[in-house]
């Protein structure tokens, strides 16, 4: 604080910085937090677990492995279906695997014992991007409309460019399922 400021310091024992307060009511979780007339917040956040669709209990954010496996099996049924083009990977819903060629596939069929491939659920993977930073990033440290000073800007664009040049970097499930042809040749 400045030592012209005229405002009166208030210390967080003194009796200016925090009242007790009586006559207010609503729902308090059970950490202490207070949710107002929202009952329903009130008691998510203050539980651990809840029923299932199925009214198995489960931890509060998940689902059992039976509701779980019928979301993923539906999940995969009205995902609009593509040609796989042999070059991207897959990744299998079902075995929790990624497919990089090929080979995995077939090594995927025959570890499972499977002989459709649309029985390990297969979704066309896209990819992982490193993301850039802009110069926003900082706006917390400089003042009000502040800039960057030049020499930041240029290192943030050559760093910037670099992680573009990095390309793909891994990969994650698609929206899109695979329609895998087998016999297909492809380069």
């Amino acid at each position: 604080m400045q030592a012209n400021n005229p405002e009166k310091p208030i210390f967080p024992e003194s009796e200016e910085a925090a009242k007790f307060v009586t006559g207010i009511s609503g729902w308090v979780d059970r950490d202490g937090r207070f949710w107002g007339a929202d009952e329903k917040m009130a008691r998510y956040s203050g539980s651990t677990h809840r029923h299932c669709d199925c009214g198995e209990v489960v931890e509060q954010r998940s689902y059992c492995r039976a509701c779980s496996r019928r979301k993923d099996i539906e999940k995969y049924k009205n995902a609009q279906k593509i040609e796989w083009d042999h070059k991207t990977p897959l990744y299998s819903q079902d075995h929790d695997k990624y497919l990089f060629d090929k080979d995995d596939l077939f090594d995927l069929m025959c570890e499972t014992q499977v002989t459709d491939p649309d029985e390990l659920e297969l979704f066309i993977c896209e990819p992982n991007e490193l993301s850039q930073i802009n110069s926003e990033y900082w706006n917390d440290d400089l003042p009000e409309d502040g800039e960057l000073p030049d020499s930041v800007e240029e290192a943030l664009a050559v760093f910037n460019k670099a992680l573009v040049d990095a390309g793909t970097v891994s990969w994650h499930p698609g929206k899109f399922a695979a329609i895998v042809d087998l016999e297909a040749k492809h380069d």
